[in-house]
Parts: structure tokens; sequence; C-alpha cells
């Protein structure tokens, strides 16, 4: 049981001031006796997992790992997931409040920060977290018994939670999702559906269900709902992601074009992304706009090898496959796969004399490649 005059406070806000004015006013109203102050969410992370704190209270946005970011790293952790957790806000956007409903966020708070306020929501906050409803009672049971890999418990426990709450999606969403790891794909769908009808905002539901219908190789229906997942709370990039390569997939990398370009936006390192995005695009043959994001990692980044050697591999361009196999072979000296590529480039546009430089080069570092001394001596 948490005491609340008693208990031990972290507070992770990027403004020392907010953290000031939290703690004044906690005082005042004689809640918590420890405080605790980070300035970001990965020393948020680090503290909690090093200390013994009774409640969270976590600005939404901090450098690094956010707010939201955090609380979904906290509900996934065992030992951390059942902390109460109040998040800071300076909006209340329909995105927000869609993510803090998915991310089982225990209330937020809107700046500015005042008395009355917190005197109204953090007592709530721990009385909840004292006495849970029996929905959450059986389903932290669900999760504990699926972690096991009773399944088959996990199951009967989000049935009763169903029972306990008729009125919440979130026990047909976890009683879908336990479905799903058991490999019972009907009823997976069935509750899956339910939970998305029942909530229209419910993103886990519609999620979920993109992955069972990729499962099962149904593009089109992967395709819907990932896009009311992504249409929901588009900040979620890798739910954009997902849907970006379903289209690829299908051969409709037109439409995957808008798609990708919002996940860029969200996505906390671009480039790394457009890499991804890029090597997926080889993998299903988009070679030209895989070429395109390549390009656009080399002009927006540091000059890397491996891209230089995937474009001179894609360039139907003598000319071009030669400049990026040498850009390769320059900044890898080693790499015996770029320069055989080279060679190979030079002598198909019978500059032989100049592939015979890379192929002695491979013969140096591995002296018994049959295809390098194959093709020196057609070049001699």
């Amino acid at each position: 049981m948490i005491d609340i005059r008693e208990m031990s406070v972290l507070i992770a806000d990027d403004m020392e001031n907010m953290y000031n004015s939290i703690r004044g006013i906690m005082r005042i109203l004689k809640f918590g006796k420890k405080f605790n102050y980070v300035n970001n969410g990965e020393d948020a992370l680090k503290a909690l997992k090093e200390g013994m704190y009774d409640l969270a209270m976590l600005d939404n946005n901090m450098p690094g790992i956010t707010g939201l970011e955090l609380i979904g790293i906290i509900r996934n952790d065992k030992e951390l997931r059942d902390m109460p957790v109040i998040m800071i806000t300076g909006h209340a956007e329909q995105e927000f409040i869609t993510n803090a409903a998915e991310s089982d966020i225990d209330a937020y708070l809107l700046k500015p920060i005042t008395v009355n306020l917190l005197k109204e929501k953090v007592p709530q906050v721990i009385e909840k977290a004292n006495n849970p409803t029996p929905m959450t009672q059986h389903l932290r049971k669900a999760a504990q018994f699926a972690e096991g890999g009773d399944l088959d418990s996990a199951i009967q426990e989000a049935g009763l939670a169903i029972e306990a709450n008729t009125n919440s999606s979130r026990p047909l969403r976890d009683l879908g999702e336990y479905h799903m790891q058991k490999g019972d794909v009907q009823r997976a769908e069935q509750y899956l559906l339910k939970a998305a009808e029942m909530n229209k905002i419910d993103v886990i539901a519609f999620n979920h269900l993109g992955d069972l219908y990729l499962n099962q190789d149904d593009i089109d229906k992967a395709m819907k709902y990932f896009a009311k997942a992504v249409a929901i709370s588009p900040r979620h990039y890798e739910r954009g992601l997902n849907l970006g390569k379903i289209l690829v997939r299908k051969n409709m990398v037109d439409k995957a074009i808008p798609v990708f370009n919002k996940v860029f936006e969200l996505a906390r390192d671009p480039l790394a992304v457009k890499e991804e995005v890029a090597n997926y695009c080889v993998e299903q043959d988009a070679r030209d706009y895989a070429s395109k994001l390549l390009k656009g990692v080399l002009e927006m980044g540091p000059p890397k090898a491996d891209i230089y050697y995937k474009l001179g591999c894609m360039c139907d361009s003598d000319d071009d496959k030669v400049f990026y196999l040498q850009e390769a072979e320059r900044l890898e000296q080693n790499n015996i796969d770029v320069k055989m590529q080279l060679a190979r480039a030079y002598i198909s546009q019978g500059m032989l004399i100049r592939a015979e430089r890379p192929l002695k080069d491979v013969l140096k570092i591995d002296p018994d490649n049959q295809e390098a001394t194959k093709l020196l001596r057609q070049c001699i």
C-alpha cells in the first residue's frame, strides 16, 4: 500500500523550475516525503530501475525518450509496470489523449500545474494503485500467466476481466492477443474486432488486427487496419513503416512514398529509417525508390561504403556503377566484394587494364580466389 504522505516521488522534466513548482505544491499538500529530479527520459528510466519509487510524474516533452515512450517501456517491464504514473503535458490534442489511453497512463495533468489540480489528481491515482479494480487485477494475473507461457490461464483471466468490466475494450484486445500467441487465429480475430468496434481509438487493437492479417498474407485487410492505426496515432511511426512496407509489397510504391515521408518526419533518426526502407525496397525489387533513398542518405549524412556499394550494384548506367563502386572501395579498401564488383564493372566497359588493379588486390587478400584469378587472366 502506498502512503500518500510518506511516498517517494520521481519527477522528470527538462525544466528544473517545473520540478521545483510541483515539489513545492506537493509539500504544501503534504503529498510525498522524498522527491528526486531528473531532466530527461533516459535518466528517469535509470532512476526507476535503481530506486524505489511509489509514483512517477513524467513530462511528455523531454529530450531523448519522451514521456509517452517511457511509459511504454515502464508498462512492459515486469518490475515497473504496475507503478502509478502521471503524465504532464502542455497540450491536450486528440493524438496525445489517444496515446495516453493506449499507454495505460493513470492520469495526465495539463500545464500550468496548480494546487487544485494536484489536490484532485494525485489522491485519485494513489487510491487506484492501492485498490485496483477487479478488471485490472485479472489483467495483471493474465499478463503474469502469459509471461510464464501459460496461455490457457491467461485467456481465462482475461475472460474474467471482461466479465468484471464489459465497457472496456482492453480485456477484449488482450484476449485477442493471447489467442494470437496461441495460434487460434479465428478467436483472435473475433475478440480484436470486438475491441475495435467497442473503442474506435483503440490503436493497439487495430495494430494487432493489422499484424494478424499480415501473418495470414491478407494484405488488403492488413492495410485497412494499419491505416486506421496510423490515422488515429501517427506519432508511432512504426505503424506507418509497416503500412508503407505492405504497399511496397503490393507493388504500390507511389502510394507508399507519402506514407514513408510521414515516417521520416516522425522518426528520431530519419537517415537510419531511410536506410531500413531502402534495404526493404531492394528486397522487394523496388530499385528506383531504393536508389533515391540511398542517394538522399549520402547527401544528408556521412559517406558510407555499404551505401555506395549498394548503389553500385543497383545502377544500370555503367558510368554511375563505376563511380559508386570506386567510392565504396576508397572508403573500405580491404572489402573483397567491392573490389570484385568494381573489377566486373571495368571489364564490362572494356577497361581491362583498370580491372587488373582491384583483382590483384583481391588476390593479395585471398590468394585462392578462383574468380579473381580467372578474370585477371582475361585482363592480361
